[in-house]
């Protein structure tokens, strides 16, 4: 997403978005675009637990370790990006689904534009998702995303997330959670 210019800053303002993991493609692709423009990016990270829960539906052979790994990394990458090629901001899944429009608030903020009710309205094509989100195909958003796992993955998997993935990543609740994430990076979080 291009942005216009800042003042002072004959660069264009480059705005992405990252869902995890990325097989740092983003940072790949930054690394060119910051040469000749104003990179910023937004991070979206999600608990390992419901995010495993929701990629077992559409791959029930996903290699365990292999996503603890990539959960692991993508987390790292996003404090490679702001170190390397501009501000970052970790935006928690959980917290966009327990505290939507707070959330884009901040990702107007961030991003250097005004906000408008209208980014709370989620779409694809201008109809109602019928996406596998937190938006369910009717209105608004479904919350048992967050804590789902606990009824699709044994505990002995549980386990081995907690185990193998950073703490980091875990949502330990919406008190927490913005303490965990870190909120708008400059450098790291």
């Amino acid at each position: 997403v291009a942005l216009g210019h800042v003042q002072g800053d004959g660069r264009l303002r480059v705005i992405f978005c990252a869902l995890q993991p990325s097989n740092n493609d983003l940072s790949r692709v930054s690394g060119l675009l910051a040469r000749s423009y104003d990179v910023r990016g937004i991070f979206l990270v999600r608990d390992p637990r419901a995010h495993l829960s929701s990629k077992l539906v559409r791959n029930p052979t996903l290699n365990l370790a292999r996503f603890c790994q990539r959960q692991n990394s993508y987390w790292r990458e996003i404090d490679r990006f702001a170190l390397d090629y501009g501000p970052v901001m970790r935006l928690r899944f959980e917290d966009l689904v327990t505290d939507t429009e707070v959330c884009m608030r901040r990702v107007c903020e961030f991003s250097g534009i005004d906000f408008s009710p209208a980014v709370l309205e989620y779409t694809q094509g201008g109809e109602a998702s019928r996406s596998n989100s937190s938006f369910a195909a009717s209105s608004g958003i479904d919350r048992g995303v967050l804590t789902r796992y606990r009824d699709t993955l044994p505990a002995q998997t549980v386990a081995y997330l907690e185990q193998h993935c950073l703490p980091e990543l875990f949502w330990r609740g919406p008190d927490q959670s913005r303490l965990a994430a870190g909120g708008s990076l400059t450098a790291s979080a």
